[in-house]
This record gives structure tokens, sequence and C-alpha cells, in this order.
């Protein structure tokens, strides 16, 4: 469907909404995660190759599978409604920008003031322009191995998650509070932006005395929110590695059980076509996220742009 497609499908895009169903796909990434990861690697070698439990294995197996996919639905919804958040963030600093350009009056220790704190939003602008394009990096290197063939891909997946123990549980907490971060600092943008608006006609004593505890929240809000919505962005590309990391091992798993006769072939045919198409999806979803990635750059450059027109 592409970046703009799943943007203008969605629906609910206000601030809070997108927070909500941030908050709720975490959720569904963890649970699911924790299921798939028990069955995976603990369950399925007691049960096939202890208790020679086939039926049940074939039935958690089965579940496990599901679960990973809708994991992996719920991780790529994440990183969609992370990068329309930070693009909503963006364009309330930039009507920040315009409402400065409107505003006249002040002297000299407020322009200064003025001055210093935009140079520190525009670092600030900086590092999430850099964060973005590590970001966007990460996913074209997924897909440049995908299309070395799926060997290329699963060392690649491998080489970065030999280990996985809490990973998933300690990310969770992390990425609720960022989520409520960014979306804070949605709100102060956009207060701030109209308080700004206020000071138009103003004369230079009140704009003086006002403007520069204005601009300190605009810095905060900043500041905050790129490195909170970058954080968000990193657990969800972690989250989709580690799934395709997953499949690979439930692919290895079908294989190997059906060659020293534990499962049936045809079950393991099943499980390695359900992998494939999977890993797939997943890989085409990093297509639409990639493109996000990248208005998104472009939108942190405009905001840039302002900024400095507004300075």
């Amino acid at each position: 469907m592409g970046y703009y497609g799943e943007y203008f499908s969605t629906l609910f895009k206000g601030t809070g909404a997108m927070a909500f169903k941030e908050g709720w796909n975490v959720r569904k990434i963890v649970k699911n995660l924790k299921r798939a990861d028990k069955t995976l690697y603990t369950d399925l070698p007691e049960l096939i190759e202890k208790k020679h439990e086939v039926s049940e294995a074939m039935r958690k197996e089965r579940a496990a599978l599901r679960q990973l996919k809708q994991a992996s639905e719920s991780a790529y919804k994440l990183l969609l409604e992370a990068e329309m958040q930070e693009s909503s963030m963006l364009k309330e600093l930039e009507n920040v920008a315009t409402a400065l350009g409107d505003v006249k009056g002040g002297g000299a220790r407020a322009q200064g003031i003025e001055a210093n704190i935009i140079a520190h939003v525009l670092s600030s602008l900086e590092k999430g322009e850099q964060g973005d394009r590590q970001e966007y990096k990460d996913v074209m290197a997924i897909m440049e191995q995908a299309g070395k063939g799926k060997e290329t891909l699963r060392n690649t997946i491998r080489l970065r998650f030999q280990k996985m123990d809490s990973q998933t549980f300690l990310a969770r907490l992390a990425a609720r509070s960022e989520i409520k971060t960014v979306g804070k600092s949605v709100h102060k943008l956009s207060g701030a932006a109209k308080r700004i608006r206020g000071l138009k006609g103003k004369n230079r004593d009140e704009v003086e005395s006002v403007l520069p505890s204005i601009l300190k929240d605009v810095e905060q809000a900043a500041k905050e929110g790129i490195a909170e919505s970058i954080l968000i962005k990193r657990r969800a590309i972690i989250w989709i590695m580690k799934i395709l990391y997953d499949l690979d091992n439930a692919y290895d798993q079908g294989v190997k059980y059906a060659n020293v006769h534990f499962l049936p072939s045809q079950f393991s045919a099943e499980i390695k076509q359900h992998t494939q198409d999977t890993s797939k999806e997943v890989l085409d979803h990093f297509r639409t996220i990639a493109q996000g990635f990248r208005i998104g750059i472009a939108e942190l450059e405009s905001a840039k742009s302002k900024l400095k027109k507004a300075a």
C-alpha cells in the first residue's frame, strides 16, 4: 500500500488515540513474543524429544506461528504509528517557527535568548535526523541481505540475536514511557505555538518577559520528544528482527524433527511454508517502513529550515 496509503487509511490520528494504539500494540508484541518463545525453546523440545506427545506439540507450534505473525503485524503498526506521531510533532515545531516569524518586538536580550534556544532545538533535530538515518540504514541492510537469499539473511539476523532472554520485557517498559513522552511533546509544542501567536502586536517589554519561558518549553519538548521517538522506532525494529529470528528457528525445528521422524513430514512442510510466508510479509512491510523513514527525514530537514529562518 505504501506509507501514504497507510497514513490516509488510518483512522483516529489524534495524539491521544495514536498513543493509545501504540501502547496497545506494544503489549500485543510482548505478549505474543513471550508465548511463542516459551513454545519454541521450552515446550517443543520437552513435548517432542522427551514426552513424545506429537499431537500436542503440533497444536502448540501452530499457535506459536500464529503468535509470531500477530506480533509482526503489531510491530509494523507500531512503527507506522511512531512515524506518524513524529510527523505530528515536527508539524507543531514548524508552527512554532511560523509563529516566531510573525511576532515582532523584543529587545536584544530576548532575541539573544531566542537564538540560543533555537540553536538547541536545531541540535535536537540534527540528532533526530541522524537517528532516523541510522534506523533507515538498518532497515535497508535487512532488505539487502534478504535479496541475497535466505542463508545470508539468517546469518545476519542470528549475528544480531544470540541472546534475547529478557529483551522483550525490558523494552516494553521503556517503550510505554517513551510513547507517553512523545504525546506530551506534541501537546506542549502545540500550546507553545498558540502562546507565541498571542504575543503578536504586544510591545517589546511584554514579548521579552514571556517569550524566553515559552521557548524553554519548546526546547525541552523538542529534545525529549525527538529522542524518545527514535527509541520507540529502534525497539520496534529490534522486535521485528527478533520475530525473523524466531521464524528462522521454527523453520529449522520443522526440518530437524521431520528428519528424525518425530513429526510427520507433511506437518514439517506446513511449518516451512508458514515461516517463509510470514518472513516475506515482514520484509514487504519493511519497504513501507523505509518509505516512512525517508519521508520523516525530509520532514526533519523542513523543520530545521523553518527554524533557521525564524532565528
